[in-house]
């Protein structure tokens, strides 16, 4: 576990510019066109990642995205499940509720 530690605080900027990239996107959750832009942008990260990305379309909402990485290596395969939306209307960001770090919290 200790040998983690170091790992993860060496990518630590690199994580919290990656989410500040999220986050800034802006993908409320009624806003289909905003969380399939975010969409976009996530499918071009992980196939960049080396993933093959299935994009299943929807009507009145963001689009559903399925990234799969070694679909034939052996063994138990691991499930991540996430959702795209930021929830908040388009602008908050940039007024209401600014992206910020403070005190170690993001």
């Amino acid at each position: 576990m200790t040998d983690l530690v170091p790992y993860f605080e060496a990518k630590k900027q690199a994580m919290i510019d990656r989410l500040s990239d999220f986050v800034k996107l802006e993908s409320p959750s009624h806003d289909k066109v905003a969380t399939d832009k975010f969409g976009a942008y996530l499918k071009q990260q992980f196939e960049a990642y080396g993933a093959t990305v299935a994009v299943h379309p929807r009507d009145s909402v963001g689009d559903i995205l399925l990234a799969t990485w070694n679909s034939n290596a052996s063994g138990k395969p691991l499930l991540i499940v996430s959702h795209m939306d930021t929830v908040w209307a388009l602008g908050t960001i940039d007024g209401e509720v600014p992206l910020k770090l403070e005190d170690g919290r993001l």
